[in-house]
């Protein structure tokens, strides 16, 4: 689907909020059919930005339309309070990041900041916004009207004037340690921010993993260190290795089952017999395998105790 909006192919995707999940798609706009997931509950804030995100990105014009469906003015209106909570809670949460990012009274250092979900979404945000404007100096002249621009920069610089001085500060900074370096491309394409890239390339050539690995017969045969090396990267990507640790129950980074278990996904196993492999309840309530055995296998011989 990437390719084929990229190559201007089709016009129009239709899609379920799986979209919003680190694709690039190359739109000019984003039309939501509901604002609710099933059962009536409200899409978080965090959801709804992330869809909107996804209109007007790097070369598709600097302005990204989202629109909401209403089919009646009592919808309309209904609407008009959803998105404005999601604008109140975009603010507050601008804010609640930078009292606590300078809570030590240090000078606020954005690229320290990389780790924390909230400020990689920023970083990433000064990275697309660095890379459209396409020249340092002019980054640095420019970006404090770029912020203003946005509803949660206006709002802190309204409700705590300093703070926003100390921010457009700690942008600039960012902004000159941005000059020259490589790989900028890669944040807008990955949703990554550009010290998590570093870093994770860093991590590939420690592990001396190369483009060969990517060969099925490699990542998928029956050596499977190439896919655990390869885990072991990813558990350590910041803005991923919360929702891969997830796969594990939150207890620990265990690039060895995840591996395991996407071997045995992609060579065919069922999600009932994965079910019954992989995941028991200790009594830590954490998730644990029960026999890292492929579950293909071991679904055809249930009476071994035999445990690789």
């Amino acid at each position: 689907m990437e390719w084929l909006l990229g190559e201007e192919r089709i016009r129009v995707l239709v899609a379920t909020t799986t979209v919003a999940q680190g694709v690039n798609f190359p739109v000019s706009g984003v039309v939501l059919a509901a604002h609710q997931y099933p059962y009536g509950e409200d899409m978080p804030p965090a959801d709804f930005w992330n869809l909107a995100g996804r209109a007007g990105r790097v070369d598709q014009g600097s302005v990204g339309i989202v629109a909401l469906a209403a089919t009646d003015d009592a919808r309309a209106s209904l609407l008009r309070g959803f998105v404005g909570r999601q604008v109140s809670a975009l603010n507050s949460t601008l804010i609640a990041m930078v009292q606590q990012a300078m809570a030590n009274g240090a000078p606020l250092e954005l690229n320290r900041l990389f780790h924390r979900p909230e400020w990689s979404a920023f970083l990433q945000y000064l990275v697309h916004t660095y890379r459209q404007i396409g020249d340092p100096d002019r980054f640095a002249n420019e970006i404090e009207r770029v912020l203003r621009g946005t509803l949660g920069f206006e709002a802190l610089r309204r409700t705590h004037s300093v703070w926003a001085r100390q921010l457009l500060d700690g942008v600039l900074r960012y902004g000159a340690r941005l000059a020259g370096k490589e790989g900028l491309k890669l944040v807008d394409s990955t949703g990554f921010s550009w010290e998590t890239i570093g870093l994770t390339l860093s991590r590939l050539r420690e592990e001396r993993i190369k483009e060969d690995v990517w060969a099925p017969d490699s990542l998928f045969g029956t050596d499977i260190r190439p896919l655990q090396r390869l885990m072991g990267v990813l558990l350590e990507v910041p803005e991923l290795h919360q929702n891969l640790e997830a796969a594990t129950g939150g207890c620990g980074r265990d690039g060895d089952l995840l591996a395991r278990m996407v071997r045995d996904w992609v060579g065919g196993a069922s999600l009932p017999d994965m079910a019954q492999e992989y995941f028991s309840t200790d009594n830590r309530g954490c998730w644990s395998p029960k026999d890292i055995r492929p579950a293909s296998s071991a679904a055809a011989d249930r009476g071994t105790t035999e445990s690789t």
